[in-house]
């Protein structure tokens, strides 16, 4: 179909079923729709799910050159789904917007497959998944913006690679927003690359995120898998959070990296997270305050949290009822570096802490931390079996908690002179009891309460 005249297709009544709207298997096997420019998809079935699928298999092609104009199904759930896989090819060299009102987009493409999308600029509400060997290439000269806004009844993973060879290229994306309101529970959306696939999103600039405290942005490496994240400045903490979750055999480098609002960073089994670029690091936990969280964890042996490009840690939320701790935590040799940090900001509320734990080998790196305050909530050390903390500039240290057993060990025996204050009590028992100084089990000294 590949007449000079342009070809507008309507699959608007296809809404009692799941449909394959177009298909091409096998070695040969060719649809050519160079004539479309207008495919219209708005289908407004009653309830269930029904997906339309455009797929190219075993070297199968289907070409939509022209395709510029996309209108999705009428209700949320729907999708139109282009897959590729087998060595199929799919031609969309013109498509340049994927619009989110309604229903949802995904692109799924498997071994031996590559889907590319040269012209595209606006990418609202799609999944780009690939699957051993698949390739999904958006990688144009124009800056892409990306909206998952519309994905907001539902968890979702957006971006997907998935085996060795798979590799989502977004090298062209600089916005996602990912601002969606659901009205109740928590939705996680996932960018994951696990198993040796990468995804690739070098130029990502700008993140928006969800509009309620309890969503998420989570970044998942792991099994070998990559995430190119090396234009990152700012993760703003507007709304939701950002997890980072890194795994055996992964890396994740933010170069970049300035400003952390509300981020988890935690690597597990070997996995690494750097963010030890040129500039200096401010990190803010302030709206991590609905509930406990640990905001820094490295577990295993070979995990590593390295920010040593880190200098502020400001924690001083206010949640209004209830005790909060936020856990710093190395444990079974993992390690963190907070080398270069030298402020914290504690919480405003007095029964709220920050709690800096150390096990099984886990170890800190706290080199320059000369002032911990007291202002408002306080500071807690446990260090147990195996592991040692070290705080050779300390000087000077307000309502800490040391604590040490099973030999653990704190050190703060720099040479400057160090000073010490607790005035901790809570707002309705002044006269709490607390263990700021003990020695258990052969340890070093320290403290609990």
């Amino acid at each position: 179909v590949n007449g000079a005249g342009p070809l507008s297709y309507s699959a608007a009544g296809l809404g009692d079923n799941e449909y394959t709207l177009v298909s091409a298997s096998g070695t040969g096997s060719l649809v050519d729709l160079s004539g479309l420019t207008s495919l219209d998809d708005s289908h407004a079935q009653g309830s269930g799910t029904r997906p339309h699928f455009i797929t190219a298999v075993n070297d199968g092609a289907v070409n939509l050159s022209s395709l510029t104009t996309l209108v999705m199904p009428a209700n949320a759930e729907d999708r139109l789904k282009f897959t590729a896989t087998g060595g199929g090819t799919l031609n969309l060299s013109s498509l340049a917007t994927i619009p989110g009102a309604g229903g949802y987009t995904w692109f799924d493409v498997q071994g031996g497959s590559a889907v590319s999308l040269p012209a595209l600029t606006t990418a609202e509400d799609v999944l780009f998944q690939t699957l051993s060997g698949g390739q999904i290439l958006v990688n144009g000269p124009a800056p892409l913006s990306i909206s998952a806004v519309g994905l907001a009844f539902d968890e979702f993973t957006p971006v997907l690679a998935s085996g060795a060879g798979s590799l989502v290229d977004l090298s062209a994306l600089t916005t996602l927003d990912d601002s969606h309101a659901q009205g109740g529970g928590t939705r996680t959306h996932f960018i994951t690359a696990v198993n040796d696939g990468v995804v690739n999103l070098p130029n990502l600039t700008t993140l928006v995120m969800p509009v309620n405290a309890e969503d998420r942005l989570k970044f998942t490496a792991t099994g070998g898998g990559t995430l190119d994240l090396s234009s990152l400045a700012t993760i703003p903490g507007a709304g939701g959070y950002t997890w980072f979750d890194v795994q055996g055999g992964s890396v994740v480098s933010l170069p970049a990296l300035t400003t952390a609002e509300d981020v988890l960073f935690q690597t597990l089994s070997g996995g690494k997270i750097l963010v030890n670029g040129p500039g200096a690091l401010s990190y803010s936990a302030v709206g991590l305050q609905f509930e406990e969280f640990t905001p820094f964890l490295a577990s295993g042996a070979g995990s590593l949290v390295d920010l040593s490009a880190l200098t502020t840690y400001d924690d001083s939320h206010a949640q209004g009822s209830g005790k909060r701790t936020h856990f710093i935590t190395a444990m079974n040799d993992g390690v963190v570096d907070l080398s270069s940090l030298t402020t914290l900001v504690m919480p405003v509320n007095q029964e709220d802490r920050v709690k800096f734990t150390a096990t099984g080998g886990g170890t800190f790196d706290l080199s320059s931390l000369a002032t911990i305050p007291g202002a408002g909530g306080y500071t807690w050390f446990d260090v147990q079996s195996g592991s040692a903390v070290s705080l050779p500039a300390l000087t000077t240290a307000e309502d800490v908690l040391f604590q040490t057993l099973s030999g653990g060990q704190i050190l703060a025996n720099g040479p400057g002179a160090l000073s010490y204050s607790c005035l901790l009590y809570t707002s309705d028992a002044a006269d709490d009891d607390y263990t700021v100084l003990v020695w258990v089990g052969g340890g070093g000294w320290g403290g609990g309460g």
